[in-house]
């Protein structure tokens, strides 16, 4: 009975901790959708969700890899800090509940696995259970190496994410030779394709403007997180060049949630030509010139908006 029951302890630590292993792994492809998700849905700024991010990715990185390995830390600190994680991660849950309503992916295991916030509470149960039963029942193994291997590893695993994904250069390329700016409202196809949105009128102000291909994984983030900007603040001259003009967009703002965007189509033999064919390609143009080009895992708000108070470039 008592080789069953501690067979049984292992079992309910190898799972706990893999969906641990599994939670983190999945928060980070790709990671900017973690940390697009915390902004949608907390009060945070980009560089502030980017550091949360990848502290909660280490940390239950780190958990469920000394969860399975029995690694419990003195008075199985371990389990209690996973408890306590879960808890924190529960009371968000409640929070997301009460603000936008179940119809959404929690983010629990990024876009891999979708989950509401009611499946995400039904999940946490089972684990602080798990959890629960481990801190009272289990027994600690190698308790004399775990003292010495326990800060370590958890330091080590911690710090991955930071290693792993750095932080991105959020400044735009400046293209300060005059060379090498494009005057974009020369390219007569440019307004062939507007749609019934709103109007670019390249020569006059400034925008930034995304090429944006519909079927691109990247082009949806890039969407996503302009989606984003656009709703902290709405005066934010985004707008979106789309490739192709038979391509159905149902999932591109599914996944983007961008349609408060204005937009165009182009021809794709036009839209290749002007990308490349590397895209997204996200452009600041100004009075008709490109000015700057941009990644969009460097967008970063506060820099866009001071560019656009600028009087000059």
């Amino acid at each position: 009975m008592i080789k069953l029951k501690k067979i049984a302890l292992l079992i309910v630590s190898i799972i706990t901790g893999c969906l641990f292993l599994y939670s983190a792994y999945t928060k980070v492809i790709p990671i900017q959708l973690f940390e697009y998700t915390i902004v949608d849905y907390l009060p945070l700024t980009w560089v502030t969700a980017a550091f949360v991010a990848r502290i909660f990715i280490g940390l239950e990185a780190a958990l469920g890899l000394l969860i399975i390995l029995k690694f419990y830390g003195k008075n199985k600190w371990i389990l209690k800090t996973a408890f306590g994680l879960i808890t924190l991660f529960s009371i968000y849950l409640f929070y997301l509940l009460a603000t936008v309503g179940n119809n959404v992916n929690c983010g629990c295991f990024g876009d891999s696995v979708k989950m509401t916030p009611i499946e995400a509470l039904i999940k946490n149960g089972f684990l602080l259970i798990s959890l629960f039963l481990l801190i009272k029942y289990s027994n600690l193994w190698l308790q004399k190496w775990a003292k010495l291997i326990v800060p370590d590893l958890l330091f080590i695993v911690l710090l991955l994410p930071f290693i792993l994904f750095g932080f991105p250069d959020n400044q735009p390329d400046w293209l300060r030779n005059k060379k090498y700016q494009i005057n974009i409202s020369e390219i007569s196809y440019y307004q062939s394709q507007q749609q019934p949105n709103q109007l670019l009128k390249p020569t006059e102000g400034k925008y930034i403007v995304a090429f944006l291909s519909p079927g691109c994984p990247h082009c949806k983030m890039a969407a996503y997180k302009m989606h984003l900007m656009h709703k902290k603040n709405p005066k934010l001259p985004f707008y979106f060049i789309i490739g192709g003009t038979k391509s159905d967009l149902s999932e591109f703002w599914n996944k983007s949630k961008a349609n408060d965007i204005p937009y165009s189509r182009m021809e794709r033999d036009e839209f290749i030509n002007i990308t490349h064919g590397s895209f997204p390609l996200i452009v600041f143009i100004n009075k008709g010139w490109v000015v700057a080009t941009a990644e969009y895992a460097n967008l970063d708000q506060q820099i866009i908006e001071e560019w656009l108070q600028k009087t000059t470039d």
